[in-house]
């Protein structure tokens, strides 16, 4: 081939300028950068799975906002994750309790009222009226 190339230079000079200079791509660096960043958070936070999980486990009694504040900057992201997740109410009491006063707040006798103003009644009878601001 290479024999074939030298012995018709009229075709090789043809072929040369038949391909097209490579594209210059203005946003290449930027796209490079962002997809190392993304590549490189995703395995930040699986070594932050799998370094959390290697450790011991802490015990039943411990208070569990105590021990994520120690971890904080040992586990950033987790430290997220958990105060997100830590403060969930675990029982319906308080749900309970607003079906309840609903239920009493819209009887028979006052079943013309609207959503919006039961919602506002409801509201109001949920205040805590022992803070400051209401003295």
């Amino acid at each position: 081939m290479v024999v074939g190339q030298l012995s018709n230079p009229s075709e090789s000079e043809d072929d040369v300028s038949s391909i097209a200079p490579p594209e210059y791509d203005f946003w290449k660096h930027h796209k490079e950068l962002a997809h190392g960043h993304k590549k490189k958070k995703k395995s930040h936070q699986g070594d932050e799975v799998s370094l959390y999980l290697s450790n011991p486990v802490v015990s039943h009694k411990s208070n569990p906002f105590a021990e994520w504040d120690d971890m904080k900057f040992v586990f950033p992201c987790l430290y997220k994750y958990a105060q997100q997740y830590l403060i969930v109410v675990a029982t319906s009491v308080p749900s309970e309790c607003l079906f309840s006063k609903a239920g009493t707040t819209m009887s028979h006798t006052r079943n013309r009222m609207s959503p919006k103003y039961l919602k506002q009644v409801l509201f109001l009878g949920n205040l805590d009226l022992d803070l400051e601001f209401f003295v």
